[in-house]
């Protein structure tokens, strides 16, 4: 009987969305709006000196329920419309007017209104395609109109609209790991963001690098969406085939950043005639189009005039047909259907809470670095090995002369190993997932101390579980002094030494723009940080102007305090006729090492990794800062 109930109330709950979602989509087509964008200029400065005008008088539209193709040879301002019209622009000048329904767009809930396909497809590779809906949906869903149940159903259900049910149970795959194919990972992409139902989809180059199939099969699939959600698309597509263009209602044809043509599909080809471009037998029209404006747009006197006649020509086409033109819609009626709108969706409103936000980033974290098997193998592989080199090369040290170098040499070595081993892997994996956090982010998806907190835990758990496997099977394997206290104290400086490594590991992530120069960067730190940290230059012959790089070095603070703890009270032998240290006091003052106690030690460790994760934190939310202009 429980088990009727809990079918009754899901399918219930699958009624009502269906329900909300039929009526929504009706709501949208038969009020029959659209993006409209009339005269549309947008200019740059140049590093020289001057001006560049990318656009110049844009006009068009876009209906709902329909896709329309913008069109172009290469620099002819395709991307730069399609940013244009969804706002994504970071710099230079826009003029002229952009309206969804008629109506101004405003800036706080034009984000939530609207969806942005890139060109690159940057997703998690570990995770399955279903999984990745699902967490989309949980993370651009708001939790106040949406149960967790009705999120994975409404992410289940875009999968099926976009026929992605065969490569549900598919990891989404990358470079190393095979997974789903080029068109289903586009349709992945395209599914992420219209999960949250947007009014106006974008898509900038949808079918590069696709075969003739797959494109075909990921257009195909978003106008179906399109004509049943009654969502408006927007593409920016370089060399259809005529297949392809079949799918369009409508066409922009832009011309050295001016419009060459703009209506429907099937006449295009008598407009370019009209104007003495006959589209020979049997050519694709897309091709023919572009053949026209690529032609018109290489440059040159002769060139320039033609530019100028096929702009002409479509603007004296266009001033007549909007003579002919009245508005159907009153402004009571925009009004009522953009109130409608907002009731359904509230982008600028609703949002889920900070924690729903965390746990869910954390859930996928752990997920997609559970299942990446070859690292956690080659983690452990790497800390045993380390374990093997270092414990058995100074395998139960004695307390005389020799004893006292290698104690020495293996307290500086392993602290700067340990630096090293945190740092290259968040180096490698974390600037790639900020491309996808920086999309997220722009989409409204969550806030990025969410995702900082997450991503901060994420690294850092998995090192400090390493570096317990590493540390306390070694103190004892060194011979280090059989003492529970100083025991605790070697755990808890290699833990807060292993939290300085990823903090900064995360800050020169979040600093710099590639791997590359992560890589670069963060393993010449190290060196510094090591040159400085006590043991190969004495801190005493410093000269002021570098000892300041002693001071931040997370290395002289760990190399301090676990020899201090081991060294202090340490007595040696000697042999006969030896002239030797008698102390391991001694030593520490030989090399400057009992300047600072190691209480003060452990606390400047903690002050650095907490200020290498503040700064973490606000180079993040500074360099992922989405840039919108919303005319």
């Amino acid at each position: 009987m429980a088990d009727f109930d809990r079918k009754s109330n899901d399918m219930t709950t699958t009624v009502s969305i269906v329900s909300d979602q039929e009526q929504h989509a009706r709501s949208r087509i038969h009020d029959g709006g659209s993006l409209a964008w009339s005269n549309l200029s947008y200019e740059i400065d140049l590093p020289k000196g001057g001006k560049r005008v990318l656009l110049d008088g844009i006009s068009g539209s876009a209906k709902r329920g329909e896709l329309i193709a913008i069109m172009g040879a290469s620099g002819a301002g395709k991307t730069t419309l399609l940013q244009c019209l969804s706002g994504r622009l970071s710099t230079g000048r826009l003029t002229g007017s952009i309206t969804l329904d008629n109506q101004p767009r405003a800036p706080k809930t034009w984000k939530r209104l609207m969806a942005f396909v890139e060109q690159d497809d940057h997703l998690h590779a570990h995770l399955t395609v279903r999984e990745t809906l699902r967490y989309a949906a949980r993370l651009r869903l708001p939790s106040s109109q949406y149960t967790r149940a009705e999120k994975e159903w409404k992410a289940d259900e875009v999968l099926s609209r976009l026929r992605l049910d065969k490569a549900a149970e598919t990891r989404i795959g990358d470079g190393l790991t095979r997974g789903v194919s080029g068109g289903e990972r586009k349709r992945v992409c395209v599914a992420q963001q219209i999960v949250a139902d947007p009014d106006v989809l974008f898509l900038d180059e949808a079918t590069s690098g696709l075969d003739s199939t797959a494109a075909l099969s990921v257009l195909a699939n978003v106008k179906r969406d399109a004509e049943a959600s009654g969502r408006i698309v927007v593409v920016t597509i370089h060399q259809p085939s005529v297949e392809l263009l079949e799918l369009f209602s409508s066409v922009v044809v832009l011309c050295a950043g001016k419009v060459a043509y703009f209506g429907p599909v099937d006449a295009a080809t008598e407009h370019f005639r009209s104007l003495g471009y006959d589209c020979p037998p049997h050519k694709n029209p897309a091709d023919f189009f572009l053949d026209v404006v690529t032609i018109a747009s290489e440059g040159g006197k002769e060139e320039d005039a033609r530019v100028r006649t096929l702009h002409e020509a479509y603007r004296s086409v266009e001033r007549a047909r909007d003579a002919g033109q009245t508005s159907a819609i009153s402004t009571s009626n925009v009004a009522s259907r953009m109130a409608s709108v907002v009731e359904v969706k509230n982008p600028s409103i609703d949002r889920n809470s900070w924690m729903s936000e965390f746990l869910t980033l954390m859930n996928r974290e752990w997920k997609n670095l559970s299942r990446h098997r070859p690292v956690i193998i080659a983690d452990f592989v790497r800390t045993f090995v380390l374990i093997i080199l270092i414990g058995f090369a100074s395998f139960r040290l004695e307390a005389d002369q020799r004893g006292l170098q290698n104690r020495i040499g293996v307290l500086f070595v392993w602290p700067t190993n340990q630096m090293f081993v945190v740092l290259m892997p968040i180096l490698t994996v974390v600037p790639l997932e900020k491309i996808i956090m920086m999309r997220e982010r722009a989409a409204g998806s969550y806030r990025v101390s969410a995702f900082f907190v997450a991503k901060m835990l994420a690294v850092l758990l998995p090192a400090l579980f390493f570096s317990f496997v590493a540390t306390i099977p070694l103190y004892w394997m060194i011979g280090l002094q059989a003492d529970f206290t100083k025991f605790l104290i070697w755990i808890g400086v290699n833990a807060l030494l292993t939290a300085c490594g990823v903090a900064l590991a995360l800050a020169v992530s979040c600093a710099v723009p590639t791997v590359q120069l992560a890589q670069a960067t963060g393993p010449l730190l190290v060196v510094v940080f090591m040159l400085y940290g006590g043991q190969i230059i004495n801190v005493g012959t410093l000269g002021w102007y570098f000892r300041w790089l002693h001071y931040l070095s997370p290395i002289s603070y760990a190399y301090r305090a676990l020899a201090q703890t081991e060294l202090a009270e340490l007595t040696l032998s000697c042999l006969p006729n030896e002239a030797c240290v008698t102390t391991g006091k001694a030593m520490l003052a030989v090399y400057d090492l009992d300047t600072i106690s190691t209480g003060v030690c452990a606390l400047v460790l903690a002050g650095l990794a907490t200020a290498w994760f503040v700064v973490a934190y606000g180079l993040l939310r500074k360099t992922s800062k989405p840039k919108m202009v919303v005319l």
